[in-house]
């Protein structure tokens, strides 16, 4: 049986005792950047999930416990879960198993305790996405503070069969789901610092001397910088440690919190991979290739998800997470996305050459 509500703790911990995270996906992309900002804070006590001991050397010499386990290691993650103040989940939004671990974990803590914990999702705004297969562009942009558009997304969304199951038990703990859109630039961690989707298009073109296109790029994504998205976390993690009471209305089901800074149009990103390359002498010409049934899709970018990834439509405004959290981002998408995409490209096929020495 549950605590009564009115008994239970405020989440900030005894004074001078450190708060104690637990963050799966720390040696990722955005989880090593979120896991750089975190350690620049003396009072946060921090152990990480991680595969392998050579990786979890590395977390211990940057002051990170590790516990070496998988996304499947369901016992450890439920006891990281019960044990630390905050559990920030950047590892994978469509592990359901690894969400039901920490849940348990949680539930765990708020019975034996009767503390709630703090847990921070990262989801993102492929909720939104729509299957234009790059046809048109979608003139739908959602909003943050909309919850009952956002609530109202169907489970078959990509990520609402995670993020849906966690408001369901969001009674048991404080849930907040971090939904990033298009991310790019260099991450800041220790281990992995390059994307997804905008690389996707670069080693695609790179690997088969062609550039490749969903359909014929009309479509449109919301993107921010890493740099940028960061910050989110940690303004977000001081806030619901301190009990903001803004805040504090905005999570379990309004836990929806977005960070956008721009938009880019997919035809636009293929058609400039292209001519960069083609300068390089990365692809044969300056065209782009349009895929349009799933198996073109498969045969220029290596696997049909890419559909998804480049070919829809997901738009969205950060009107919550600038509003309530203060949120101010530095970097103006509109100019630092295309130097991002000439960056990458210039990068990308030099490691490409440096393979093939």
């Amino acid at each position: 049986m549950y605590p009564d509500p009115t008994q239970l703790q405020h989440h900030q911990p005894t004074t001078n005792m450190s708060t104690t995270i637990f963050i799966t996906g720390a040696t990722g992309y955005i989880g090593g950047s979120v896991l750089a900002a975190l350690l620049e804070n003396k009072s946060y006590k921090i152990s990480a999930l991680v595969r392998s001991e050579d990786k979890a050397k590395k977390l211990k010499d940057l002051g990170v416990e590790p516990l070496i386990g998988t996304l499947d290691s369901a016992d450890l993650i439920t006891t990281a879960a019960k044990e630390h103040d905050v559990t920030i989940e950047v590892a994978d939004c469509d592990h359901l198993g690894e969400a039901q671990a920490i849940i348990a974990g949680l539930k765990q803590k708020l019975q034996e305790t009767g503390k709630k914990g703090i847990y921070i999702q990262t989801s993102g705004t492929g909720i939104l996405s729509d299957t234009a297969n790059g046809q048109f562009v979608s003139d739908k942009i959602y909003s943050d503070a909309d919850t009952a558009s956002l609530t109202a997304l169907p489970e078959s969304q990509p990520h609402r069969h995670v993020d849906t199951v966690l408001v369901r038990e969001a009674f048991s703990y404080t849930l907040a789901m971090i939904t990033p859109p298009c991310i790019y630039g260099e991450g800041t961690g220790a281990f992995n610092r390059r994307s997804i989707q905008i690389p996707l298009v670069i080693r695609s073109a790179i690997e088969r001397r062609k550039t490749p296109q969903v359909g014929d790029g009309k479509n449109v994504w919301s993107n921010v910088h890493i740099k940028d998205l960061v910050p989110v976390y940690t303004i977000l993690l001081s806030k619901l440690l301190s009990d903001n009471p803004e805040v504090m209305k905005n999570t379990g089901e309004a836990g929806y919190w977005f960070a956008e800074t721009g938009q880019h149009n997919w035809g636009e990103v293929s058609q400039f991979v292209a001519k960069k390359l083609h300068a390089l002498g990365a692809v044969d010409d300056e065209k782009v290739y349009p895929k349009h049934t799933e198996q073109e899709v498969i045969d220029g970018f290596g696997f049909k998800e890419a559909m998804y990834f480049t070919g829809g439509n997901s738009r969205c405004v950060a009107e919550k997470t600038r509003k309530v959290l203060g949120w101010k981002p530095e970097l103006d998408s509109e100019e630092e996305v295309w130097k991002y995409v000439e960056w990458e490209c210039e990068k990308m096929f030099k490691e490409h050459q440096e393979k093939k020495q």
